[in-house]
């Protein structure tokens, strides 16, 4: 049996979804997981900033043009085996759109030699969204417990399905605060009702993330509910039984 090939998407950007790609990874992976972060977010890429591993010689479109192996894409951080990343290209007009009959072949081979293949990708509606519907198994929709963003994933969870009717959707609802603010929603039930996905998790909001990710520390981030709430999300898709972090 291969591994999950897991979209990471949103309707709307802002919402933390990178930072929740690589923390879900990085936490997979001190789980005994092998993990291998895909970056769809051509030119904006942001997945090397946030790990520090910055410059690789190779990235995605090298791998699908055939201008190197797939091996040779590959990145690890510094300290662990067994988080891997390969690079979304510097520039937004390699390759767009990518087609989806190159990245299948490529993440199912992933999929044999890794537990995890999480393809993140940019926010909205875009080419690379609908490629990745088609390759992956499963989709996390990231939104936070504010309107625009919850009927932007609720947007995000019915082109989806349009591109793969068997694609199993489920929300995350990050950067909830303790003390909501007034454009906040916190009814949870209203979120899930709207976006007509299961929840997936609950995740707190954490200050220092964004200093740690622009410092390419985001792996070694440590804030105690974020981590732990993190850390549930990834026992809830291995399949065993977690508490939600609920505020």
């Amino acid at each position: 049996m291969g591994g999950k090939r897991i979209l990471i998407a949103s309707g709307k950007g802002g919402v933390g979804k990178s930072s929740l790609c690589v923390s879900l990874g990085e936490t997979l992976s001190q789980m005994g997981k092998r993990v291998v972060l895909l970056d769809l977010d051509f030119g904006i890429r942001a997945l090397d900033l946030f790990l520090g591993v910055e410059n690789a010689p190779y990235h995605l479109m090298d791998v699908l043009e055939r201008r190197c192996k797939p091996a040779d894409a590959l990145i690890q951080p510094q300290g662990n085996e067994r988080l891997f990343l390969c690079q979304a290209p510097p520039s937004k007009d390699d390759g767009v759109p990518v087609r989806w009959e190159l990245m299948e072949p490529l993440t199912r081979l992933f999929a044999e030699h890794f537990d995890y293949v999480l393809a993140d990708c940019p926010a909205g509606i875009t080419p690379a969204f609908y490629t990745a519907c088609r390759v992956c198994d499963e989709a996390l929709v990231v939104t936070n417990p504010e309107p625009v963003a919850v009927r932007s994933a609720a947007l995000c969870r019915t082109m989806a399905l349009q591109q793969n009717p068997d694609l199993f959707c489920r929300v995350v609802i990050h950067r909830v605060k303790e003390k909501a603010k007034e454009n906040q929603i916190t009814d949870f039930d209203a979120i899930l009702n709207e976006t007509e996905m299961p929840l997936a998790a609950v995740i707190p909001f954490a200050p220092g993330i964004s200093a740690a990710a622009a410092k390419g520390e985001l792996a070694s981030f440590s804030d105690p509910d974020y981590n732990e709430a993190v850390r549930r999300l990834a026992l809830r898709l291995e399949g065993k039984k977690a508490p939600l972090w609920i505020s």
